[in-house]
């Protein structure tokens, strides 16, 4: 696989309340980034991230899954996580890997007990957050309530980038206040944009006119510009937008049927245009063991490495598999580190990349990205990596 640059990728951990989709979108996104050929069913236990015989039976996810694609020259990784609350534990850890949280709402129900708990770990973690409203194609779809109730629970910076046209079973059609285009959707998910039609324009420039305020409000110079001119440039909008998601004061609302692929490409653009790369993301302290001065860690190539293990999974024919995050550094297959945690050397053999079950060899991996290895002999969840001279616990 191709290396990427710290600033080509992103980290998203997709987390809502309980059977919202998340696995289904997951496998909507690996296809519209042309990983994967249908979307699988969570019915016959074909999704990409539930693929353990327990998940299967079940019907519903049990264990975080790591998955990856790349979309315009940028390394997307997702990390499935199960929603119901016997697994929590599960989302931290994501969150800890995470720069990105992409929370799923049921455009039918709303805002959940689930919901509201991922968002309280997301903000815990100081971790950007994007609203994804999900099955805007079943019948009693409401995404006008479900965005009045996002607004309610996570607060009035929650705030629409999309409207959803006609939710319900013929739902195909999306505004997108940035570019402000009407986007209708065919059955494979391809979008074609026009120009928003009168009977939407009023609606639209209202919603627009609140989405640049919220944007101007997030940021003093652009709102001191904003009072003083009336308005944003498109460039001042876009990167005031993507500022105001990487420091949290704003929470982006998008639409979409995970099931049909509606929308899914257009939240693939949304991710790389608009989210955290992990230069960007959050900042984490670590300490030199025989040390009471904190470290801090930066996404920076050029930094000393450091890694965490955020899941450890045991896979049938291979052993305990770790996932885990490098923060700083870089780690090449083969390279003997430190477990500063636990003050153990440990042999780097191989490392992965993955989409589900399946795994991918890759040479490195640089500040900011995620994989997997194996057989690691003392290493477990939540353990830290560095080099031994450096000995940086997280």
């Amino acid at each position: 696989m191709k290396d990427y640059s710290t600033e080509k990728i992103r980290n998203v951990a997709l987390c809502s309340h309980a059977t919202v989709g998340k696995s289904t979108l997951a496998d909507a996104l690996l296809l519209s980034a042309g990983v994967i050929n249908r979307i699988g069913s969570i019915d016959d236990g074909t999704t990409t991230s539930d693929y353990h015989h327990d998940e299967i039976d079940r019907k519903f996810s049990i264990s975080t899954s790591l998955l990856h694609c790349v979309h315009n020259e940028h390394k997307i990784n997702l990390i499935d996580t199960p929603g119901y609350s016997a697994f929590i534990g599960e989302v931290y850890g994501a969150m800890r890997a995470a720069d990105t949280a992409l929370i799923l709402v049921n455009a039918v129900s709303g805002v959940e007990v689930g919901t509201e708990s991922v968002n309280t770990i997301a903000n815990t973690e100081n971790v950007s957050r994007v609203v994804f409203v999900n099955r805007c194609d079943k019948e009693h779809a409401d995404f006008d309530n479900s965005v009045e109730k996002i607004r309610g629970s996570f607060g009035t910076n929650a705030i629409p980038v999309h409207i959803a046209v006609n939710p319900g079973e013929g739902f195909d059609k999306i505004v997108d206040l940035i570019e402000m285009k009407l986007l209708t959707f065919d059955d494979k998910g391809k979008a074609t944009a026009a120009d928003i039609p009168a009977d939407l324009a009023e609606t639209a420039t209202a919603q627009r006119e609140a989405l640049v305020e919220a944007v101007a409000e997030s940021d003093d110079a652009l709102l001191e510009k904003f009072f003083e001119e009336g308005e944003l440039t498109d460039a001042e909008f876009k990167q005031g937008l993507r500022n105001g998601i990487r420091a949290n004061k704003i929470v982006p609302i998008l639409c979409g049927s995970a099931a049909r692929a509606t929308g899914t490409k257009t939240l693939l653009d949304f991710i790389v245009d608009f989210c955290p790369n992990p230069a960007e993301g959050k900042t984490l302290q670590a300490t030199k063991r025989g040390s009471d001065e904190p470290v801090t860690i930066q996404a920076k190539i050029d930094l000393p490495f450091t890694a965490q293990i955020f899941k450890t999974m045991s896979e049938q024919h291979l052993g305990e598999l770790s996932f885990f995050r490098v923060y700083s550094g870089q780690l090449k297959a083969g390279t003997e580190v430190y477990n500063s945690s636990r003050s153990e050397s440990e042999k780097i053999g191989q490392i992965y990349t993955m989409n589900g079950k399946q795994r991918s060899e890759t040479g490195v991996l640089v500040a900011g990205d995620i994989g997997a290895a194996v057989k690691l002999r003392h290493t477990h969840t939540g353990n830290s990596l560095s080099t031994k001279a450096d000995n940086l616990e997280l």
